[in-house]
């Protein structure tokens, strides 16, 4: 017999709330909680001896859901925020279905997963995510530019209807995006391409990041809605793998439009500042970091601190900075951007001149770094390191 009061607090709670939430809690999602991948193990093995959740696999993807919710919903609902049996009804119980019924597809049921993942990282990195915790956007009410919101992509669209999709040799394809960032007074696209580069229409993601910038003129008043020249222009990927980012950087595509038009992704399109982040803690942390305003100026103040001229008026090369004594570009990919990375390599490669270029990067960032540095069997820029474990703590004592 189920103890109610479990539901009030701790790890049981937790669990429940994220599954009504978003629908899914996929594994790969347990490294990013606090108490350990351990620990969460042992509890939703809990929950599934006690029929609340089951746990599900689908190509060789483990996650769990919530199991005979008309029967079960009265043990959690009271413990739970108001209207969430409804909101879950209603629009997150198609998520489950997406995952479990095998009918759906596949490709709904990796999208559902991977919209899950972002939800949930967001969550660990202290963004604001769930119903009660942010505005709604169908309110007047603003979000706030002091503290992180994050929206599915899904309440996205519903701020006001918009057919987002695009022919693709007979398909329709919707667009990719996951859900939008709002933090420190910046807008951030979140996608979540996985393992591999996702099929990508430069009009459908114009055409989101077009309704994007609409909510934001809304929503995010004080910053966007008296300029004119404001724009969303930043996004954030997500994968589970370097060599990913590496494929998108060296415009490794493969396929081709009959018209002889990329349609991977790569960096050229849409967005101004591309952002790339594992699906780790290193990723849960740098989220934390990105959701300060000014961020990249505080970032760029801890790391040059040896009279480098940070003046980007004076450089020809997309850098960061530029060392007059050692007679050196520098980039701080620190602030991981790849838009800016590209620009920076691409003019390495045609100079080859080791010491003319230098990245900095986290410790972290090393198996996407070392591979960019070599081109045509020659080093074309050095590296040098720093660990974000410390980095992360100095930023957390000064700025936490």
């Amino acid at each position: 017999m189920n103890n109610l009061g479990n539901y009030k607090k701790g790890q049981r709670r937790e669990i429940v709330k994220l599954l009504l939430s978003c629908g899914v809690i996929p594994y790969s999602t347990f490294e990013l909680w606090e108490d350990g991948k351990r620990l969460i193990l042992r509890k939703a093995r809990e929950l599934e001896k006690e029929k609340i959740i089951e746990i599900k696999k689908r190509e060789n993807r483990k996650y769990i859901v919530l199991k005979n919710y008309n029967k079960n919903s009265q043990l959690y609902l009271p413990y739970m925020p108001p209207n969430y049996g409804k909101i879950y009804q209603d629009e997150i119980s198609l998520q489950r279905k997406y995952v479990v019924d095998k009918s759906m597809g596949i490709n709904k049921s990796m999208r559902a997963m991977r919209a899950s993942e972002i939800f949930i990282l967001m969550y660990k990195a202290n963004v604001r995510t769930c119903k009660e915790e942010k505005p709604d956007l169908r309110t007047d009410e603003e979000i706030d530019v002091d503290s992180a919101c994050y929206y599915s992509s899904i309440e996205i669209k519903k701020w006001k209807p918009i057919k987002i999709s695009d022919e693709i040799n007979g398909q329709t394809r919707n667009t990719r995006l996951i859900g939008v960032l709002f933090a420190g007074g910046e807008v951030f696209c979140v996608y979540n391409i996985g393992d591999a580069l996702i099929e990508w229409t430069q009009s459908g993601e114009e055409k989101i990041r077009w309704h994007v910038n609409k909510v934001a003129s809304k929503k995010y008043l004080s910053i966007y809605s008296n300029s004119e020249d404001k724009n969303v222009d930043s996004s954030i990927f997500f994968a589970y793998k370097a060599e990913t980012f590496i494929r998108i950087i060296r415009n490794e595509y493969g396929k081709k439009k009959k018209n002889n038009q990329t349609i991977l992704l790569n960096v050229d399109f849409t967005y101004k500042h591309m952002y790339v982040l594992p699906y780790n803690n290193y990723g849960k942390h740098m989220i934390e970091i990105m959701s300060y305003q000014n961020w990249k100026e505080l970032m760029k103040y801890m790391f040059f601190t040896n009279g480098e001229n940070t003046n980007s008026d004076f450089f020809d090369i997309a850098c960061d900075a530029y060392d007059n004594q050692k007679q050196e570009y520098i980039i701080l990919f620190c602030i991981p951007d790849i838009s800016k990375l590209k620009l920076f390599l691409r003019r390495a490669e045609l100079e080859k001149n080791e010491k003319k270029f230098k990245i900095y990067c986290f410790d972290e960032q090393l198996p996407m770094i070392v591979p960019l540095t070599i081109y045509e069997g020659e080093k074309i820029a050095k590296i040098e390191t720093v660990s974000f474990i410390q980095f992360f703590e100095e930023w957390e004592k000064q700025y936490g």
